[in-house]
């Protein structure tokens, strides 16, 4: 009998756990903050330094609405404009320490749970199961999955 590969229940439990944290870590810790402006900076920060015009074709917005989100994430410190040493004209984002700071808080209970997965099962069922992983990324980075 094979065995459900359960990919969509992961996908959907790490979203829950994340929004959980956004909704109830920032209310309580970072009040200077949203949840919207939490997603957009993390957004960014996935990207890889993103221009703005980037940055809005991706969360399909509009360039003066990404503009007024990084502006508000700019002046909080959540985000930072990088110019171009070749060309000044361009402007790449990237999160801030302070965003750092925040990403690493979200992070914790992944990696309490990879802690007792290590536990659980041992060093050759981990690397079969990371050589899965790895395989649904690429697939992912390929655009095959999106």
């Amino acid at each position: 009998m094979e065995q459900a590969m359960n990919l969509h229940g992961m996908y959907g439990k790490l979203r829950l756990f994340f929004y959980r944290y956004m909704y109830r870590g920032f209310g309580k810790r970072h009040r200077d903050i949203t949840a919207s402006e939490a997603l957009s900076a993390d957004v960014i920060r996935l990207m890889g330094s993103p221009t703005v015009s980037e940055f809005a074709s991706f969360v399909g917005i509009s360039q003066p609405n990404a503009t007024y989100k990084i502006k508000n994430l700019v002046k909080k410190g959540y985000l930072k404009k990088l110019r171009s040493s070749s060309d000044k004209r361009v402007c790449r984002l990237a999160a801030s320490e302070k965003f750092e700071k925040l990403h690493r808080e979200s992070e914790k209970p992944l990696l309490q749970m990879e802690e007792r997965l290590r536990e659980q099962f041992t060093p050759e069922e981990i690397e079969i199961a990371s050589r899965v992983l790895d395989a649904a990324y690429r697939i992912m980075e390929q655009g095959s999955a999106t």
